[in-house]
């Protein structure tokens, strides 16, 4: 019994310490965001901070990032340089959406925009919620 609890245990250390090995750690400070404690993007807010604006290294915009529109929960997320969006009533913080770029390989490990997995996300996640409220 004392054997298979052992065994249980380290099963369990191993996959929490698998899992966060994976995560990474976004860090937006005076205009530039740092992935893992490496430079990696800059970035703009306006609107009391609910409009982001993130720039490539060169300083070309690439995404922008609108939350808590119109007074409503969610997010806008424009791929501005290759004009594709979505919405949806996710509510991302600045962190969480650049890890989750990075999740679902839209930003690859040097930060580079892909424009398929760009547009395959924005695919996956789009909910055309402003087309949607205004129906109702």
């Amino acid at each position: 019994m004392f054997a298979k609890t052992i065994k249980i245990v380290l099963i369990t250390v191993l996959v929490l310490f698998g899992l966060s090995g994976n995560a990474q750690k976004v860090k937006f400070k005076k205009g530039v965001v740092y992935v893992d404690g490496k430079e990696c993007l800059k970035y703009e807010t306006a609107s009391a901070s609910t409009e982001i604006y993130i720039y490539d290294l060169d300083g070309n915009e690439i995404i922008f990032y609108q939350r808590n529109r119109d007074g409503l929960y969610g997010t806008k997320i424009v791929f501005t340089e290759i004009d594709v969006e979505l919405e949806n009533d996710y509510a991302y913080g600045k962190s969480g959406l650049i890890k989750k770029l990075i999740l679902n390989k839209v930003l690859s490990s040097d930060c580079a925009l892909d424009e398929e997995k760009a547009k395959s996300f924005a695919k996956k996640f789009d909910q055309n919620t402003s087309r949607i409220r205004i129906k109702n």
